[in-house]
């Protein structure tokens, strides 16, 4: 698994990638996989919210999936048109954190930023893997999910 990092510190690079690795076998996704997760202020992401979402307005994290995948489907070989041809690794997608709306969140819901980094993280990993939210069902689905991960993780 290859995790690009843009604005991580070392304690966030080792707790994303250890959530995401526990994401990946939970799901029995293959590990050999490329993520970018990139960390913005509140203006930035406000513009990409705004530019994606329509939604003028800062948020905590957006993701942009590179696959077609339906939640549940295994990445194989049907995917290969999307394997970086350098890394050999299947390329997932784009995640944008918001530092400060999740030191906000955090204190909020009284979990460490660390927590709720991660949190967000898993949420956004979940999405590259073609889960949602949109629907009720779905939404339950995807929620059980990372609460699962994360009650099982070590962060905290």
């Amino acid at each position: 698994m290859t995790i690009i990092f843009d604005g991580a510190n070392q304690k966030e690079q080792k707790a994303i990638e250890s959530v995401f690795q526990q994401t990946l076998t939970k799901l029995h996704q293959p590990t050999d996989v490329e993520i970018s997760l990139t960390f913005l202020e509140e203006e930035e992401i406000a513009q990409l919210n705004g530019q994606y979402r329509q939604e003028e307005k800062p948020t905590d994290v957006l993701s942009f999936p590179m696959l077609d995948i339906v939640a549940g489907e295994i990445i194989d070989q049907t995917f290969d048109a999307d394997v970086n041809f350098d890394t050999g690794e299947y390329m997932l997608g784009d995640v944008f954190i918001c530092r400060t709306v999740v030191e906000k969140q955090a204190k909020e819901n009284g979990h460490s930023p660390l927590w709720e980094t991660c949190y967000l993280a898993v949420h956004s990993l979940l999405h590259l893997l073609g889960y949602d939210h949109a629907e009720e069902d779905e939404k339950e689905e995807m929620f059980s999910l990372q609460d699962t991960i994360m009650k099982e993780s070590e962060i905290q």
